[in-house]
């Protein structure tokens, strides 16, 4: 019983952060790792190191990393050439960092580069909010030839943990990323699952591709109520693309397969809640894995 600080090394990957673990007599503690895999030798990497906890790094106007309780964070495969960055905190001035990135080198903001200006008690209410990134228009999807999407680069595995979260900034905006299921398949092992409005593990939308249809629930007080279900046909190996806009009262979501058009799933409206201040993440089951690359988020 007590707390430990727990790190994990993997080959291949670059170390996470350390986290922090209670653990408590006759109960189960859990501690998630976000493992990224080492760059690869044509691109590069961006290390910050002293910055304060829950500082967000965007890279070229997209959210790209978290600082953790120790200070740091990584963001790996940039491409090489000049590229801009910007440190945000709520309770500070955000930065702007302009820096070149040379194929397999990694470039270290540390020291005065991520010391960020606070924001005075008495001054908060007369200090406008610092801006956020300008509109990004949502990528142009390719016409794709008759092959499955290939592996994303920067991808990630999750194992089975439940409801995994990832950064949420608050705002209006929408969410990209790629993903499908491991250990054979969809078709195999039940569904790609991911959710949007949780509040917790008794209220949130949770929208599930099972191989053959999309399917959106919305669970409040742990009561699950189907909003839709459409056809949405998915091999059992096969990357998915995901654009999910999140506005105050709205949730759009549409999914495409690699032979596919963009497939509208139902869309999801409340008055009791604020979808944009609630969490965004994965469901992924026990004994299951998902690999999820890409995620990236761009302001409306």
């Amino acid at each position: 019983m007590g707390s430990y600080r727990v790190r994990v090394h993997s080959a291949g990957f670059v170390d996470p952060p350390e986290s922090l673990v209670v653990v408590k007599k006759s109960a189960e503690s859990a501690v998630q790792f976000h493992l990224q895999p080492v760059p690869a030798p044509d691109v590069a990497t961006l290390q910050i190191k002293g910055a304060q906890p829950g500082t967000v790094a965007y890279l070229d106007r997209l959210i790209s990393a978290t600082v953790g309780a120790d200070g740091n964070a990584n963001i790996v495969n940039i491409r090489p050439g000049e590229h801009a960055i910007e440190l945000h905190h709520d309770q500070a001035v955000m930065k702007q960092l302009t820096r070149t990135f040379t194929a397999g080198q990694t470039v270290l903001l540390t020291g005065s580069d991520v010391l960020l200006d606070h924001l005075a008690a008495d001054n908060k209410s007369i200090i406008p909010a610092a801006p956020g990134p300008p509109v990004i228009p949502p990528p142009q999807v390719p016409q794709l030839q008759p092959a499955a999407l290939p592996a994303a680069t920067g991808e990630q595995v999750h194992k089975g943990g439940g409801f995994i979260a990832y950064h949420t900034p608050k705002l209006p905006g929408r969410y990209y990323f790629q993903a499908h299921a491991k250990l054979g398949g969809l078709l195999k092992h039940g569904k790609l699952e991911w959710y949007a409005g949780y509040q917790d593990s008794e209220n949130y939308v949770l929208f599930s591709l099972d191989g053959k249809h999309a399917e959106v629930k919305e669970v409040r007080d742990g009561k699950p109520t189907d909003l839709g279900k459409i056809p949405f046909s998915l091999g059992s190996d096969e990357w998915v693309q995901i654009e999910m806009s999140v506005k105050a009262d709205t949730l759009q979501v549409r999914a495409k397969a690699s032979l596919s058009d963009w497939t509208p799933l139902t869309p999801v409206t409340t008055t009791t809640v604020d979808f944009t201040k609630q969490s965004v993440g994965l469901y992924v089951p026990p004994n299951e894995e998902v690999a999820v690359a890409n995620f990236r988020f761009a302001t409306k």
